[in-house]
């Protein structure tokens, strides 16, 4: 799946809203003002099989195919992405500065509280990456925490760095990287970090991408941290944007494509059939 990048972002695809036939509860004008913009703007980051911007404009993964199909019956216009960190995705989108995020927010209690979110769309396992001559080995985040002198390697923002806070890991057993996971594995190959900690397909797609992936090992599962399902994140106040994505998201789901899309990219539709937003928001009206 390719889209071609248009000045700041990636031009990625002809979306569309007007043929869902959808009649949400409450009509909040979010669908009527992406009509007259013409086009939708999401953030991403670059981490597959999450999504990727490639350097050539293309953009690829789970996420950018899967809102590609949801949004393909419409006449908005444009699918434009651009690349945000981890950290910034969610206050851009209350700031309004795009008008979704489709880079692997996971759904969280937290974060059910800032913006809502679409049904979960691709749920992973966590893992730490290490290298084999690195004779430390531990398998959960309190280990990390404990260990002398063991270091992670983190995004900021990210699921895995909000999980090695909440575990009481010191900021001085996280190093943090941004932009491409590569930058992350960087840290390891190099000894600035002892593990990186990040979701078992990312782990995986970005050890098929490196020369050396035989100087490299991956623990899984860590045993004190769940895995995670990422979803579209929308502005609180865009229910009714959110609500037909949701619509059309079933009915991809149904339509069989959406097992295609994710057996593609080595994930379980299964695994996310399972679950649900309400699941993954913990309580948390969304």
């Amino acid at each position: 799946m390719k889209w071609s990048q248009k000045v700041v972002g990636a031009a990625v695809g002809v979306v569309a809203f007007t043929a869902m036939g959808i009649q949400p509860v409450m009509a909040d004008g979010s669908l009527d003002r992406i009509k007259k913009q013409g086009y939708v703007n999401t953030a991403v980051n670059q981490e597959l099989p999450y999504a990727e911007l490639k350097s050539n404009g293309d953009m690829v993964g789970v996420l950018p195919e899967v809102v590609e199909h949801v949004l393909a019956e419409s006449g908005i216009g444009e699918f434009k992405g651009v690349l945000i960190d981890w950290g910034a995705m969610i206050p851009g989108l209350q700031a309004r500065r795009y008008d979704m995020v489709s880079g692997g927010l996971y759904i969280n209690p937290k974060r059910c509280k800032a913006i809502i979110f679409s049904e979960p769309i691709l749920c992973d396992a966590e893992s730490l990456l290490k290298l084999k001559s690195n004779p430390i080995h531990l398998t959960s985040f309190a280990e990390l925490k404990n260990h002398p002198t063991a270091l992670g390697a983190t995004a900021p923002g990210s699921y895995e760095h909000i999980a090695a806070k909440e575990a009481g890991i010191p900021r001085d057993k996280l190093v943090l990287w941004e932009g491409n996971i590569q930058n992350g594995v960087q840290l390891i190959r190099t000894g600035r970090a002892d593990f990186l900690l990040s979701p078992l397909s990312s782990n995986l797609d970005a050890l098929s991408k490196a020369d050396d992936a035989d100087k490299f090992e991956i623990i899984q599962p860590v045993t004190d941290v769940a895995g995670g399902c990422a979803a579209i994140g929308f502005n609180a106040a865009d229910r009714e944007l959110r609500d037909a994505f949701d619509a059309g998201l079933k009915r991809l789901q149904a339509s069989g494509k959406f097992d295609e899309i994710l057996k593609r990219w080595g994930a379980s539709p299964e695994v996310v059939l399972a679950t649900s937003r309400e699941k993954k928001c913990g309580g948390v009206p969304n």
